[in-house]
């Protein structure tokens, strides 16, 4: 496996700011924040206060790894990368946020406020791989996920 970034990899972010922080503590993981590889040099993310947009990736060893699918064929991960484009300029699901928090306190099992037409960032993970047929471990909590959910999802494996 090189150690390059290819596309359909996942960049996760470990926290940099105070949101970030309440993420990563609630969810009891390193990370806070994933993003899509659509090539070496770009990512697709769903960010707050921002629509789902395609921008060059800024890999900082200290807050970034990256996670690959095991076993992908370029034509699967043309597939992703083509799934996840189509969410392109969607809108960010701030429901959904308070939502996984919420069931992560208070321990629920069912989702409650995601809204299909609005993206979290490890949602545009989830859907680009569930839709192009990448094995999930279950469909528990399907397209909402927190960044810490999609190791346990999915057989990711750290390259960088």
């Amino acid at each position: 496996m090189t150690t390059e970034i290819q596309a359909a990899d996942v960049i996760f972010y470990r926290p940099t700011g105070f949101i970030g922080r309440v993420i990563s503590y609630f969810t009891s993981s390193p990370y806070s924040h994933v993003a899509l590889a659509i090539d070496a040099n770009t990512i697709i993310e769903a960010n707050r206060f921002i629509k789902t947009r395609v921008v060059p990736i800024e890999y900082d060893k200290n807050i970034t790894h990256i996670y690959r699918l095991e076993n992908l064929t370029q034509v699967e991960r043309e597939k992703i990368v083509e799934i996840a484009l189509s969410m392109e300029g969607t809108d960010y699901d701030y429901a959904q946020i308070f939502e996984m928090l919420f069931r992560i306190v208070f321990r629920i099992k069912r989702t409650l406020f995601n809204n299909q037409s609005k993206l979290t960032c490890s949602e545009v993970v989830d859907r680009s791989f569930y839709l192009a047929g990448v094995k999930r471990k279950d469909v528990d909590n399907l397209y909402d996920l927190t960044p810490e959910e999609l190791l346990h999802k999915y057989p990711l494996t750290r390259v960088l």
